[in-house]
């Protein structure tokens, strides 16, 4: 049966630092990804006391409990038995980086053996002892430790594992930061961002047609509003509009009025999507944009029947995003109500990094809105628009006419761009 104990005694920490491998489980406050590393390498986890544990975190290709842990702090190490006496302990609490490049780094890293892949030492304070049985788990002989790790950053040298740790640990798989500490300046002086050379302001996304393979990307205007009442309004449409910042018009006389405005407001070039061989049947904006900055927004979309989960509409949101890459913008961003699943699911599956959630944003139709950000570079969109344009690849479909039955998924190819 299981057993929480009061802290880490002789006998558990004996059997703690006995095991050669253990995992370590964080997450960030909302949303995003569940992470699980598993750690090896002998000496390199330690026992302090009863309540403080530490292990050496060693440079690798992902930085996902480094930025939870900056974030949140909520961190469970899980060590098993792998040999005949079965036991399961977990240590929960609270940790804290402690980089290679911190003052109190050099003291903290003395209780381990020196390793040129060291990053940090993650330090927890632990509130929670317990143990449970194992009885499932195999038994199993360890061979020997991998002796590559260490090598591998041996040989790149210093400087190489730091350029290293700058390609792969700046920020989480959910756009976190997460190791950075590369790039901060000696002594007293105030880190500052990447000189951008030769920027000026862009010119503004005007309304522009965009064609493509499955659908056009029209200058949205009032002579639309029929086909558009006909795809977006009526009974049973109603779930539409619920995420959008205006209620449904309840006729084509107040669409009209409806999309006679939208298409007047001055911080919004907005868009018709039009399927090939079929009237328009959704909206899109490019807003909020601000060429002194290079970032533009695309949002108030609105995919009406037979759009929605098409080719089409995936084609439509890839224009517009190439569109505002192909004006010099730096940025392109995706926000949605955080309760809105559908809209984050999209965002994530076109390539967007979750930056956060904006907490009582703004108040819409009288209730509270939570917003979610989302975003992409510049420098992420040329393996992107790579991305988009093998998934729209004829051969990608069964049915290439329509770009119906996908044979591989969008996230496969873009789920890698995020790494």
């Amino acid at each position: 049966m299981g057993k929480v104990h009061d802290g880490i005694d002789g006998r558990l920490r004996a059997f703690l630092e006995a095991q050669h491998v253990f995992f370590v489980g964080t997450a960030p406050v909302v949303g995003g990804h569940v992470n699980v590393s598993p750690k090896g390498l002998a000496d390199t986890f330690v026992v302090v006391d009863e309540h403080t544990v530490a292990y050496l975190d060693l440079t690798a290709s992902g930085a996902e409990t480094i930025a939870h842990v900056r974030q949140n702090g909520r961190i469970t190490l899980m060590f098993c038995s792998f040999d005949r006496a079965p036991n399961v302990v977990r240590l929960q609490g609270t940790g804290r980086v402690v980089g290679v490049h911190d003052d109190d780094f050099v003291g903290w890293a003395s209780r381990f053996p020196a390793n040129a892949a060291a990053r940090a030492v993650i330090v927890v304070d632990v509130d929670r002892v317990s143990d449970s049985c194992g009885y499932s788990l195999p038994v199993t002989t360890l061979v020997e430790e991998r002796d590559l790790l260490t090598p591998t950053m041996e040989r790149r040298g210093a400087d190489g594992v730091a350029d290293y740790r700058r390609l792969k640990n700046r920020t989480s798989i959910d756009g976190l930061p997460a190791f950075d500490d590369d790039d901060r300046p000696a002594g007293d002086l105030q880190p500052v961002g990447d000189p951008v050379t030769g920027w000026s302001p862009r010119a503004r996304i005007e309304p522009v047609t965009l064609r493509g393979r499955f659908v056009d990307v029209v200058p949205l205007s009032v002579e639309q509003a029929g086909p558009l009442y006909d795809a977006t309004c009526g009974p049973g449409r109603e779930p539409l509009w619920t995420y959008l910042g205006d209620e449904m018009p309840a006729s084509p006389k107040t669409f009209t009025a409806y999309l006679d405005a939208r298409v007047a407001l001055p911080d919004q070039a907005g868009a018709a999507i039009v399927p090939h061989g079929a009237d328009p049947r959704g909206m899109a904006s490019w807003m909020r944009c601000d060429p002194v900055n290079g970032t533009v927004e695309v949002g108030s979309i609105l995919l009406g029947s037979g759009l929605g989960r098409t080719a089409a509409a995936t084609e439509a949101m890839y224009l517009m995003a190439a569109h505002a890459f192909a004006q010099g913008y730096r940025r392109y961003e995706w926000k949605c109500d955080a309760l809105n699943a559908r809209s984050r699911a999209a965002a994530r599956r076109l390539g967007f990094t979750y930056e956060g959630r904006f907490r009582q944003a703004v108040v819409t139709k009288g209730r509270n809105r939570d917003t979610d950000w989302f975003s992409i570079t510049d420098q992420e969109w040329p393996r992107l628009a790579a991305a988009y344009e093998a998934w729209l690849d004829p051969a990608n479909f069964s049915d290439p006419e329509t770009g119906g039955g996908q044979r591989t998924a969008l996230t496969t190819l873009t789920g890698p761009t995020m790494t």
